[in-house]
């Protein structure tokens, strides 16, 4: 019988559990191996094997948010820009998003970002630029949390501009450390960033042969997409969009998606009809729309 010892420990590098593995063997010796793995290394297992918050894993160091960015979870980042920055800042300003894409609509134009019964629908109304800089913030608010989270830098309730956590600050030195830091455990770091076409039509297709289905599910009449067929004009709850193979909800119609490539969305919107929703066809865009959304992807970064 051979015994196994693995000692753990979880990311916030406390004792997590002793795994004893008894594996019988024919044999005549007994042969005793003891592992003992050590904070720093299962601190990085622990992030390597984890999902990024909102998204579900694909495939290897490739994961994707279950959803578009939503109205509330974009008014997150606007509140967090106002707080540090101010409500006349040009950081708050440029991050808002372009309501008058409801033209003709004014009750949108007033609505949509804003309450309540909209929270869960797709954020609409931004531009490349935009979408960008959200994924950014995002990733920083993710890693910042990691960090406090392993007690390397405390919970910064009085944010100042000129004293915010990003990650460049952090890994440069220039944002105070509690603990000092072996260069190993400032990694994994997670990057939220637009997916590109390629990888957009992967996470689309849900590993089917797309020459057959065209739209990433087997059984297309069972599907309700909202697009122009069905749709009221109008996008409804990220939550109620259909879901692929992948797990994926709203690949297909409600708002098209930015990707990473310029003036490019995927998937369609309730503006499209079905047909023009393909996975391959690349819809264009211009300027912000009401039928125009975006979600995140996200890497661990090693060194």
């Amino acid at each position: 019988m051979t015994q196994i010892y693995i000692i753990l420990r979880n990311k916030n590098c406390t004792l997590h559990s002793i795994i004893n593995f008894k594996i019988m063997k024919n044999i005549t010796k007994l042969l005793t191996l003891t592992i003992v793995i050590s904070t720093l290394t299962a601190f990085i297992v622990t992030i390597k094997e984890s999902t990024p918050p909102g998204t579900i894993k694909l495939k290897e160091n490739f994961y994707v948010n279950k959803t578009e960015v939503t109205n509330v979870e974009y008014r997150e980042y606007l509140h967090w820009l106002n707080k540090i920055y101010g409500q006349n800042s040009e950081e708050y300003k440029k991050a808002l998003p372009d309501t008058s894409v409801w033209s003709g609509t004014n009750v949108f134009i007033d609505l949509y970002l804003r309450h309540p019964q909209y929270g869960n629908n797709p954020v609409i109304g931004l531009t490349l630029e935009q979408a960008i800089k959200y994924c950014k913030w995002r990733s920083d608010r993710v890693y910042e949390n990691m960090m406090i989270n392993k007690k390397a830098i405390d919970l910064n309730n009085n944010k100042q501009k000129d004293s915010i956590f990003t990650i460049e600050n952090f890994l440069s030195g220039k944002y105070p450390s509690k603990i000092k830091l072996s260069p190993d455990e400032y990694y994994p770091i997670p990057e939220y960033k637009l997916p590109t076409k390629e990888e957009w039509e992967f996470a689309a297709t849900s590993n089917l042969d797309i020459n057959k289905y065209e739209y990433g599910v087997t059984d297309l009449k069972k599907k309700h997409f909202n697009t122009k067929e069905i749709s009221e004009n109008f996008t409804v709850e990220v939550k109620k969009s259909e879901q692929n193979d992948f797990k994926l909800l709203g690949m297909i119609g409600n708002v098209s998606e930015m990707v990473e490539e310029p003036n490019i969305s995927k998937g369609g919107s309730w503006f499209n009809y079905l047909n023009d929703c393909k996975i391959k066809n690349d819809i264009p865009y211009t300027k912000p729309t009401a039928w125009i959304g975006f979600r995140c992807i996200c890497k661990w970064k090693y060194k």
